[in-house]
């Protein structure tokens, strides 16, 4: 069923607002945009199926506010990050609490991306539509065949929620999944405040000293404008041409010109204000040791480690990119800061490879 209306909206919401769970799904585009442009909406109960038309004249979305952010109602997602996201944008607020089913798969021997038509084959023997997945939901009217494929990316999500609880119950693992899932409900995954905005740039471990601080407010100062103008970040500016800068520090919009890869539209616009970016850090910033490069022996120590944990999570039937990922390795082996490996639940299972100073051999 395809809702374009307020008051068919309202008969909708007030019918998730009863169900002690649902599923939810998100189409959106942002190839062209920093903020994602939200294209359907798609929920299921057990019993139905709906999708709802956010681009229909005059639509009141605010209504499913309710019941998506009611605490005592199970949302059921499938990869719920970047749906997560359209969320956190439209309404600064987040869906809560989250059942992820591809997250739940992960604790169950499942690869860590699994898909949703692999996961439904798998658990419930049903084939879902073929994908619909790079069309273009912007356009209107939508498809019989796109609005079959949306409907069907949520019709099954309470059906597989149900048989993925009975195994992670089954599993002991149900806490676990709780405790990942809570994960996502942070808001600085979703929006990075302007601080911190620079560990997302491409090849920033390799600096430090006054190079370092100019990348930080340099990173800052493309996130603003890229929030401003609505553009993907790349395209204010792409992260080389970050770097490049950091590191050559231009003292004059000439200076800057000199520079290959800077995009001449932007060197008129805000060439100066580029300039006066990087010229007004004084003072380096203190090192972020978790971003800290590895020497030979770190390096051998890290992939080692990461070795022994994935050896872990495959004999205990676990995603191995839950347990651990490469990046929070490399962080423990340069600080010996152990509080993010050992957080929640994978305090037991990783405990016993580490100490104070390094691998247990």
């Amino acid at each position: 069923m395809l809702i374009t209306t307020n008051a068919a909206l309202a008969e909708l919401a007030d019918r998730l607002g009863q169900s002690p769970e649902f599923g939810v799904d998100i189409e959106f585009e942002r190839q062209s945009t920093y903020f994602p442009k939200l294209c359907l909406l798609q929920f299921a109960t057990a019993q139905s199926a709906w999708c709802v038309d956010p681009l229909a004249p005059d639509l009141d979305l605010t209504v499913l506010r309710k019941p998506l952010c009611d605490p005592t109602i199970v949302k059921l997602f499938h990869s719920a990050r970047q749906d997560l996201e359209v969320f956190w944008w439209l309404w600064e607020e987040l869906p809560s609490p989250v059942f992820d089913t591809q997250i739940a798969a992960a604790f169950l021997g499942f690869d860590l991306q699994i898909g949703l038509t692999s996961l439904v084959k798998a658990c419930l023997e049903i084939e879902l539509p073929p994908s619909e997945a790079r069309s273009d939901w912007r356009r209107r009217p939508l498809s019989s065949e796109q609005l079959a494929y949306a409907a069907a990316d949520v019709a099954h999500l309470c059906a597989l929620g149900t048989e993925l609880r009975q195994r992670l119950n089954t599993a002991g693992r149900t806490a676990w999944h709780q405790a990942q899932c809570a994960e996502l409900l942070a808001p600085d995954l979703y929006a990075p405040s302007l601080d911190s905005v620079w560990k997302r740039v491409k090849g920033s471990g390799r600096q430090n000293g006054l190079a370092l601080g100019r990348l930080q407010a340099l990173a800052s100062w493309r996130e603003q404008l890229a929030r401003e103008r609505d553009r993907p970040r790349q395209w204010i500016l792409n992260d080389e041409s970050l770097v490049t800068i950091a590191e050559r520090n231009p003292s004059s919009v000439s200076s800057l010109q000199a520079i290959d890869g800077i995009p001449k539209k932007l060197i008129r616009a805000s060439g100066a204000e580029l300039v006066s970016v990087v010229q007004d850090v004084t003072d380096a910033p203190e090192i972020d040791s978790s971003s800290t490069r590895l020497g030979r022996a770190e390096r051998e120590e890290a992939k080692k480690l990461l070795g022994s944990i994935r050896a872990l999570a495959e004999a205990s039937e676990i995603a191995p990119g839950l347990l651990a990922t490469r990046r929070e390795v490399e962080r423990y082996v340069a600080t010996r800061d152990r509080e993010h490996l050992l957080r929640d639940w994978r305090h037991d299972l990783i405990a016993d490879l580490l100490d104070p100073t390094g691998i247990e051999v």
